[in-house]
Protein backbone atom coordinates (compact mmCIF):
# COMPACT_ATOMS: atom_id res chain seq x y z
CA UNK A 1 0.00 0.00 0.00
CA UNK A 2 1.00 3.51 -0.74
CA UNK A 3 0.67 4.37 3.10
CA UNK A 4 3.52 1.63 4.02
CA UNK A 5 5.76 3.37 1.18
CA UNK A 6 5.41 6.59 2.13
CA UNK A 7 6.15 9.18 4.69
CA UNK A 8 4.02 12.07 3.61
CA UNK A 9 0.48 12.65 5.39
CA UNK A 10 -2.25 15.28 4.25
CA UNK A 11 -1.83 18.44 6.24
CA UNK A 12 1.86 17.91 6.59
CA UNK A 13 4.34 20.85 5.60
CA UNK A 14 5.79 19.52 2.24
CA UNK A 15 9.07 18.40 2.29
CA UNK A 16 10.70 17.90 -0.37
CA UNK A 17 13.68 15.59 0.88
CA UNK A 18 10.89 13.57 2.72
CA UNK A 19 9.17 13.37 -0.67
CA UNK A 20 12.44 12.15 -2.98
CA UNK A 21 12.80 9.44 0.13
CA UNK A 22 9.24 8.49 -0.51
CA UNK A 23 9.86 7.91 -4.60
CA UNK A 24 12.69 6.00 -3.48
CA UNK A 25 10.64 3.41 -1.29
CA UNK A 26 8.01 3.16 -3.50
CA UNK A 27 10.63 2.10 -6.35
CA UNK A 28 12.35 -0.20 -4.16
CA UNK A 29 8.38 -1.60 -3.22
CA UNK A 30 7.65 -2.22 -6.65
CA UNK A 31 10.84 -3.72 -7.14
CA UNK A 32 10.68 -6.53 -4.32
CA UNK A 33 7.37 -7.26 -5.61
CA UNK A 34 9.10 -8.15 -9.40
CA UNK A 35 8.46 -4.88 -10.89
CA UNK A 36 12.57 -3.60 -11.81
CA UNK A 37 11.49 -1.76 -14.57
CA UNK A 38 8.74 0.42 -12.91
CA UNK A 39 9.19 4.33 -12.98
CA UNK A 40 7.76 6.68 -10.39
CA UNK A 41 7.52 10.07 -10.51
CA UNK A 42 5.62 12.81 -8.90
CA UNK A 43 4.12 16.09 -9.88
CA UNK A 44 2.93 18.87 -7.13
CA UNK A 45 -0.23 21.01 -7.33
CA UNK A 46 -0.18 24.32 -5.12
CA UNK A 47 -3.80 26.27 -5.33
CA UNK A 48 -4.86 29.75 -4.56
CA UNK A 49 -4.43 28.74 -0.82
CA UNK A 50 -1.07 27.31 -1.07
CA UNK A 51 -2.03 24.41 -0.20
CA UNK A 52 0.10 21.53 -2.21
CA UNK A 53 -1.36 18.20 -3.85
CA UNK A 54 1.47 15.53 -4.49
CA UNK A 55 1.03 13.64 -7.46
CA UNK A 56 2.83 10.15 -7.32
CA UNK A 57 3.01 8.45 -10.59
CA UNK A 58 3.78 4.80 -10.89
CA UNK A 59 3.95 3.11 -14.66
CA UNK A 60 4.46 -0.59 -13.31
CA UNK A 61 5.14 -1.85 -16.78
CA UNK A 62 5.72 -5.60 -16.61
CA UNK A 63 6.35 -8.04 -13.54
CA UNK A 64 9.50 -9.82 -14.58
CA UNK A 65 10.66 -13.23 -13.07
CA UNK A 66 13.95 -14.36 -13.28
CA UNK A 67 14.14 -17.10 -15.57
CA UNK A 68 17.73 -18.60 -15.93
CA UNK A 69 21.14 -17.99 -14.42
CA UNK A 70 24.45 -18.64 -16.56
CA UNK A 71 28.05 -18.16 -16.18
CA UNK A 72 30.78 -17.20 -18.63
CA UNK A 73 34.32 -17.46 -18.23
CA UNK A 74 34.49 -19.72 -15.61
CA UNK A 75 37.04 -22.49 -16.33
CA UNK A 76 38.17 -23.57 -12.59
CA UNK A 77 34.81 -24.08 -11.27
CA UNK A 78 31.56 -25.29 -12.95
CA UNK A 79 28.49 -22.79 -12.74
CA UNK A 80 26.64 -25.66 -10.78
CA UNK A 81 29.11 -24.93 -8.32
CA UNK A 82 29.53 -20.57 -8.15
CA UNK A 83 25.27 -21.04 -8.25
CA UNK A 84 25.89 -22.35 -4.91
CA UNK A 85 28.03 -19.05 -3.70
CA UNK A 86 25.40 -16.57 -4.68
CA UNK A 87 21.91 -15.67 -3.11
CA UNK A 88 20.11 -14.76 -5.92
CA UNK A 89 17.88 -17.92 -7.63
CA UNK A 90 15.78 -18.28 -10.44
CA UNK A 91 12.05 -18.55 -10.03
CA UNK A 92 11.85 -22.16 -9.25
CA UNK A 93 8.90 -24.33 -6.90
CA UNK A 94 10.40 -22.98 -3.56
CA UNK A 95 12.21 -19.78 -4.99
CA UNK A 96 10.43 -16.03 -6.29
CA UNK A 97 12.58 -15.84 -8.55
CA UNK A 98 12.44 -11.75 -7.86
CA UNK A 99 15.36 -9.91 -8.78
CA UNK A 100 17.13 -8.03 -5.81
CA UNK A 101 19.97 -6.08 -7.82
CA UNK A 102 21.32 -5.20 -3.87
CA UNK A 103 21.57 -8.59 -3.64
CA UNK A 104 23.22 -9.16 -6.89
CA UNK A 105 25.73 -6.73 -6.19
CA UNK A 106 26.22 -8.71 -3.57
CA UNK A 107 26.50 -11.97 -5.41
CA UNK A 108 29.48 -10.48 -7.19
CA UNK A 109 31.80 -9.68 -4.03
CA UNK A 110 30.61 -13.41 -2.42
CA UNK A 111 31.89 -15.04 -6.01
CA UNK A 112 35.29 -12.86 -5.83
CA UNK A 113 35.88 -14.48 -2.13
CA UNK A 114 35.42 -17.54 -2.94
CA UNK A 115 37.88 -17.23 -5.68
CA UNK A 116 40.18 -15.56 -3.34
CA UNK A 117 40.11 -18.11 -1.27
CA UNK A 118 41.72 -20.84 -4.31
CA UNK A 119 44.54 -18.67 -5.09
CA UNK A 120 42.81 -16.53 -7.98
CA UNK A 121 43.58 -12.98 -5.79
CA UNK A 122 42.61 -10.99 -8.76
CA UNK A 123 39.03 -12.67 -9.64
CA UNK A 124 36.36 -10.15 -10.98
CA UNK A 125 32.57 -10.75 -11.51
CA UNK A 126 30.03 -8.66 -13.16
CA UNK A 127 26.49 -9.22 -14.94
CA UNK A 128 24.37 -8.35 -17.57
CA UNK A 129 20.22 -8.48 -17.26
CA UNK A 130 18.72 -9.56 -20.64
CA UNK A 131 14.90 -8.53 -20.06
CA UNK A 132 12.49 -10.62 -22.72
CA UNK A 133 9.18 -8.88 -22.09
CA UNK A 134 7.24 -11.43 -24.17
CA UNK A 135 8.09 -14.12 -21.95
CA UNK A 136 7.84 -11.65 -18.84
CA UNK A 137 11.02 -13.31 -17.53
CA UNK A 138 15.14 -12.29 -17.09
CA UNK A 139 18.03 -13.70 -18.31
CA UNK A 140 20.61 -12.86 -15.55
CA UNK A 141 24.39 -13.49 -17.32
CA UNK A 142 27.52 -13.90 -15.00
CA UNK A 143 30.53 -13.08 -16.62
CA UNK A 144 33.72 -14.05 -14.23
CA UNK A 145 37.20 -13.38 -15.20
CA UNK A 146 39.70 -15.40 -13.01
CA UNK A 147 43.00 -14.11 -13.44
CA UNK A 148 46.14 -16.20 -12.60
CA UNK A 149 46.00 -18.64 -9.95
CA UNK A 150 49.10 -17.97 -7.02
CA UNK A 151 49.99 -20.21 -4.30
CA UNK A 152 52.33 -19.18 -0.79
CA UNK A 153 55.89 -19.34 -1.63
CA UNK A 154 58.15 -19.01 2.05
CA UNK A 155 57.15 -18.42 4.86
CA UNK A 156 59.09 -15.98 7.13
CA UNK A 157 58.56 -14.59 10.75
CA UNK A 158 60.50 -11.31 12.04
CA UNK A 159 61.51 -10.19 15.77
CA UNK A 160 59.78 -13.00 17.14
CA UNK A 161 61.50 -14.17 20.87
CA UNK A 162 58.44 -15.74 22.45
CA UNK A 163 58.16 -18.83 20.06
CA UNK A 164 59.91 -20.16 17.28
CA UNK A 165 59.31 -20.11 13.90
CA UNK A 166 58.65 -23.74 13.92
CA UNK A 167 55.33 -23.21 16.84
CA UNK A 168 54.80 -20.13 14.97
CA UNK A 169 54.41 -22.07 11.24
CA UNK A 170 52.54 -25.04 13.09
CA UNK A 171 49.95 -22.70 13.94
CA UNK A 172 49.07 -21.41 10.50
CA UNK A 173 46.17 -22.67 8.06
CA UNK A 174 48.31 -21.03 5.23
CA UNK A 175 51.15 -23.71 3.75
CA UNK A 176 53.99 -23.18 1.41
CA UNK A 177 52.86 -24.55 -1.90
CA UNK A 178 49.08 -24.20 -0.97
CA UNK A 179 46.70 -21.80 -2.86
CA UNK A 180 47.38 -18.32 -1.26
CA UNK A 181 44.19 -17.13 0.46
CA UNK A 182 43.53 -13.43 1.57
CA UNK A 183 41.37 -15.16 4.12
CA UNK A 184 43.70 -17.44 5.36
CA UNK A 185 46.42 -14.80 5.92
CA UNK A 186 43.79 -13.00 8.19
CA UNK A 187 43.18 -16.01 10.32
CA UNK A 188 46.45 -17.02 11.00
CA UNK A 189 46.77 -13.16 12.17
CA UNK A 190 44.48 -14.04 14.57
CA UNK A 191 45.67 -17.43 15.24
CA UNK A 192 49.10 -16.21 16.32
CA UNK A 193 48.16 -13.21 18.31
CA UNK A 194 45.75 -15.34 20.08
CA UNK A 195 49.06 -17.42 20.61
CA UNK A 196 50.85 -14.58 22.20
CA UNK A 197 47.62 -13.07 24.11
CA UNK A 198 47.46 -16.47 25.91
CA UNK A 199 50.73 -15.98 27.48
CA UNK A 200 49.91 -12.49 28.63
CA UNK A 201 51.20 -10.51 25.48
CA UNK A 202 48.03 -8.68 25.24
CA UNK A 203 49.66 -5.47 23.59
CA UNK A 204 51.23 -8.21 20.75
CA UNK A 205 50.48 -7.19 16.94
CA UNK A 206 51.03 -9.03 13.55
CA UNK A 207 51.42 -7.36 10.52
CA UNK A 208 51.36 -9.86 7.02
CA UNK A 209 53.68 -8.30 4.04
CA UNK A 210 53.83 -10.04 1.10
CA UNK A 211 55.71 -9.96 -2.19
CA UNK A 212 54.38 -11.23 -5.67
CA UNK A 213 57.10 -13.55 -7.43
CA UNK A 214 55.44 -13.47 -11.19
CA UNK A 215 57.95 -16.23 -12.11
CA UNK A 216 56.48 -18.88 -9.67
CA UNK A 217 53.23 -17.33 -9.61
CA UNK A 218 53.56 -16.93 -5.71
CA UNK A 219 53.46 -14.81 -2.82
CA UNK A 220 56.11 -15.00 -0.03
CA UNK A 221 55.22 -14.33 3.26
CA UNK A 222 56.80 -12.32 6.45
CA UNK A 223 54.88 -11.67 9.39
CA UNK A 224 56.51 -9.24 11.01
CA UNK A 225 55.38 -9.36 14.79
CA UNK A 226 55.53 -6.84 17.80
CA UNK A 227 55.75 -8.74 20.85
CA UNK A 228 55.81 -5.70 23.34
CA UNK A 229 55.61 -6.75 27.50
CA UNK A 230 53.70 -9.25 28.94
CA UNK A 231 50.85 -8.50 31.23
CA UNK A 232 50.53 -9.81 34.55
CA UNK A 233 47.30 -9.83 36.94
CA UNK A 234 47.85 -8.74 40.45
CA UNK A 235 45.59 -10.60 42.59
CA UNK A 236 44.89 -8.79 46.12
CA UNK A 237 42.94 -10.71 49.16
CA UNK A 238 40.67 -8.71 51.88
CA UNK A 239 40.89 -10.72 54.83
CA UNK A 240 37.40 -10.37 56.83
CA UNK A 241 37.02 -10.94 60.75
CA UNK A 242 33.38 -12.22 60.64
CA UNK A 243 31.53 -12.74 63.45
CA UNK A 244 31.38 -16.09 65.61
CA UNK A 245 27.96 -17.11 67.28
CA UNK A 246 28.28 -18.34 70.92
CA UNK A 247 27.11 -21.54 71.84
CA UNK A 248 25.77 -22.00 75.54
Amino acid sequence: SSSAASDVYKRQVLNRRILTQDIRKIREYYNDKGFPKASVDYSIDVDEQNKATVYINVDEKISYRIKDISFKGNEAFDSNRLLKVIATRPDRLFTSGILDEETLDGDMERIKEFYQQFGFIDAKAGYTLDFKPDEKRIYVVITVEEGQKYTAGNISFKNNTVFSDEQLAKELKTKPGKAYSPQNIREDVIKMQTLYFDEGYMGCRVRPDTILVPETQSINITYTITEDVPSYVTVSYTHLTLPTKRIV
